[in-house]
Formats: C-alpha cells, sequence, structure tokens
C-alpha cells in the first residue's frame, strides 16, 4: 500500500494505539498533559532551563592556535517556539509509568516531553496523552470498556472534533499499537485474522486524518515488545510471533518510519523485549510488579529518545513550530 497523502505532505505518519490486556487499572478517558488529571492542557514538564524563550546566539570566531587566522562563525540551530503547537498521543497502560502512588497514571509522554524540551532547539512544546487503560485498536477491550476512547477508530475523531482546523494544523499525532488487539479479543482470532485487523483500523485512522481533518504529520511507531515473561499474561501463546507480523506488515505499508522498522524496545538476541526496559517496572497504586508487559522509566525514555530522533518528528516540529 503506498503512504497515505499526510506523508505526501511532508508529514510522517505516526498511529499509536497502545492496548493492555494483562491491565487492571481503572479505565479513563480525556487527555492529560504532563502529570495533570484528565482533561487538562498545560504545559508538559520541561528540563531547567527550557521552559523561557532563549535568543539563538552564534559562536565567536577564534584564530586557530599559532595562525592568525579565524574560525568562521558557526550558527546555532533555529530555536523553535512550540507555543502553538501540540503532540498529542493515543495509547493505553502500555505508555504508563504507572509508578506514582498518588496517581493512577503517570504517562509516558511525560517522558517525551522532557526529551525534546531538553533539546537546544526546542521550546514550550506541550504533549497531551489520550491513552486509555485496555484501549484497543478497533476491537473490543478486555477490559470491556465502551466509552468513545475504547478504541483508537473512535478515539481520534472524539478529540480532533473538539479542535479547530487552526489547532489540528498545529498538531503532530503520535499512536503506539500495542500488543491488545493482537490477543484473542473475538471467537476464532488467529494470528492472521488479529494482524489483518490491526493493520485496517491503523489504516481506516489514516484515511479519516488526511480526509477529514487538518492534521500534517502523524507518526505510528512499531508495537512495543513484550518479554517473555509477559506473555503468559496473554491469552496468545503465540504473541512474540503475532507482534513481529504486525510490524513486519506496518512497515510493508509504509506506515511505520523506515528508520524504527523494529521497536527499540526488542532484544535481537530473543525477539522479545529486553528485561532491562521491564525489570524496575512498579506501581505502587495497584500494587504491581514487573510483568514483563509495561516498560518501565527505562524502557520509556528509550523509546522517547528514538522516537525524538526520528527525521520524521524533526520535519513535524520544524512544520508546526514557528
Amino acid at each position: 500500500m503506498p503512504l497515505p497523502r499526510l506523508r505526501a505532505r511532508a508529514s510522517a505518519l505516526l498511529v499509536v494505539a497502545c492496548v493492555a490486556a494483562a491491565c487492571a487499572d481503572a479505565p479513563g478517558a480525556g487527555g492529560t498533559t504532563g502529570t495533570t488529571g484528565a482533561g487538562t492542557s498545560v504545559p508538559a514538564p520541561t528540563q531547567p532551563g527550557t521552559a523561557s524563550p532563549r535568543t539563538p546566539e552564534s559562536v565567536a570566531p577564534t584564530a586557530a592556535p599559532g595562525t592568525h587566522e579565524s574560525v568562521a562563525p558557526t550558527a546555532a540551530p533555529r530555536l523553535l517556539d512550540c507555543t502553538e503547537a501540540r503532540i498529542v498521543g493515543f495509547g493505553n497502560s502500555i505508555d504508563g509509568r504507572l509508578d506514582n502512588p498518588e496517581a493512577q497514571a503517570v504517562w509516558a509522554d511525560d517522558i517525551l516531553a522532557d526529551v525534546l524540551n531538553a533539546r537546544a532547539d526546542v521550546d514550550h512544546l506541550t504533549i497531551t496523552s489520550y491513552a486509555v487503560p485496555g484501549a484497543t485498536i478497533v476491537g473490543p477491550s478486555p477490559l470491556q470498556i465502551t466509552h468513545e476512547f475504547a478504541a483508537l477508530v473512535t478515539a481520534v475523531p472524539a478529540v480532533m472534533q473538539t479542535l479547530t482546523p487552526d489547532e489540528q494544523r498545529h498538531l503532530i499525532v503520535v499512536i503506539d499499537p500495542s500488543y491488545v488487539e493482537l490477543d484473542n479479543l473475538l471467537p476464532g482470532d488467529t494470528e492472521a485474522i488479529v494482524v489483518r485487523r490491526a493493520l485496517e483500523g491503523i489504516r481506516a485512522t489514516l484515511r479519516y486524518l488526511e480526509a477529514d481533518t487538518e492534521v500534517q504529520h502523524v507518526i505510528v511507531f512499531p508495537t512495543p515488545p513484550v518479554h517473555e515473561k509477559g506473555v503468559a499474561t496473554t491469552n496468545a501463546t503465540d504473541m512474540g510471533e503475532r507482534i513481529a507480523a504486525f510490524n513486519a506488515a506496518l512497515a510493508e505499508a509504509g506506515i511505520t518510519p523506515p528508520t524504527m522498522a523494529v521497536n527499540p524496545l526488542v532484544d535481537p538476541a530473543t525477539g522479545f523485549g529486553a528485561w532491562r526496559f521491564y525489570d524496575e517496572f512498579e506501581n505502587l497504586h495497584f500494587d504491581r510488579t514487573p510483568d514483563g508487559v509495561h516498560p518501565d522509566i527505562e524502557g520509556h525514555t528509550e523509546l522517547a529518545t528514538a522516537i525524538a530522533a526520528l527525521p520524521e518528528m524533526q520535519a513535524a516540529l520544524a512544520d508546526v513550530c514557528s
């Protein structure tokens, strides 16, 4: 399948439908920005020194040792004021650190916001998460939630319809499909069936964004792996193979970024998630320990760093920020 027209408009397609069947988190809806409650919109956390506008400076000419010649000035990167821009993320509890005893979830988007705002050329970037525990791409939620945020194909339109065309033009949509859609959600589900259903759900979401919104930039990254320990929490004993097959289908369709055909949390030696990205996970609120499904802070940081470095993200930021 050729790339959607969004990519032709210099956009990076990113679909994130992050689903966690093994999660017992209380379902909720509405976007969260930073660590605030649902439906809020405040600037995401920034690294020290990045919250206020900065003026780019060039490096002053300096004389080379032993000569009277000067070195040509090196211009600092153009500062991107992202006050009017916003990244919106769609997923489920796989996108949550879930390590805050005072809150239901602290979303991974906080970490992505930190990574991006720490860059010398980015300022005032806000990231809002619409991740909902138990959400799928298109199939029924294993947590039996039924509101509009229970699946990607309904959550994305629900959010877009609240935004003006100009607000949509300043968005970068990030979608993180998780293994939940690949689990046995309906009678008779097989690897071929769930992969086809998940892929069509992603395509349907991209078609909607292209035809019915002013969104120019969508980035879909490959489904995060589960560790071998995590397979035991799923209904499908071949979950590792299902994730690999789905990610291969996304890459073949030109949906995921060419430089991220494989999720960075994968252990090349096993094809499953590398345990170091899961072993420190702790959900104090729900008394949950490492389960091989939910990445820990190191895992989310690894993924956020890879997303921030994508050429598609660089191009999107340059376009939506002033």
